[in-house]
């Protein structure tokens, strides 16, 4: 099962990936990260924003609206509690094994709660949990959350992939 071989540093390449993407955004977009207080998104910002100035490059005015904004009243603070991306790369994992506990041997994704009980029924989201090595334990309902928000659940259903939570949010603007 993939499960056991998801890194004890799943975390950390989370954030690499989420970097990485993030790194893709533009100037712009990065501001509302960057006002809900995202550290990550606040550094790079702040690399984008030193570029522009060596280029002597026009900015948007909300970038140099933010610009004020942190000179004048500091760096927004951070929500406290674990970061919508800190469990990216173990939720692809977890969601890609699903999938193939449920293509390769015709497993139900969830079962519901009158099977759960009576156990006579597996799914696929059991067993993974199951599956996870100690101290990395997920529970059936959290696994079940897991892959009801993925992107292989949507495309086992031929459904298009949501977008992921950076183009959520890419083109709000705080009001």
């Amino acid at each position: 099962m993939l499960a056991r071989y998801v890194p004890a540093t799943s975390k950390q390449i989370s954030h690499k990936v989420w970097r990485a993407r993030m790194e893709q955004l533009p100037l712009e977009h990065l501001n509302w990260f960057v006002r809900e207080g995202d550290k990550l998104a606040l550094e790079i910002w702040c690399e984008r924003c030193r570029v522009a100035r060596s280029e002597q490059a026009t900015v948007d005015a909300d970038v140099a609206a933010l610009a004020f904004e942190l000179v004048l009243d500091g760096v927004p603070r951070a929500r406290s509690g674990p970061k919508p991306y800190d469990n990216l790369w173990r939720d692809l994992f977890l969601s890609i094994e699903v999938k193939l506990l449920i293509e390769d041997f015709g497993l139900e994704a969830t079962r519901s709660d009158a099977v759960r009980e009576k156990g006579t029924a597996v799914s696929a989201c059991q067993i993974v949990s199951e599956e996870m090595p100690h101290g990395h334990s997920v529970s059936e309902e959290a696994m079940e959350a897991i892959w009801k928000k993925s992107a292989a659940k949507r495309v086992h259903d031929g459904k298009r992939p949501k977008p992921g939570p950076w183009e959520k949010f890419a083109d709000r603007t705080r009001s």
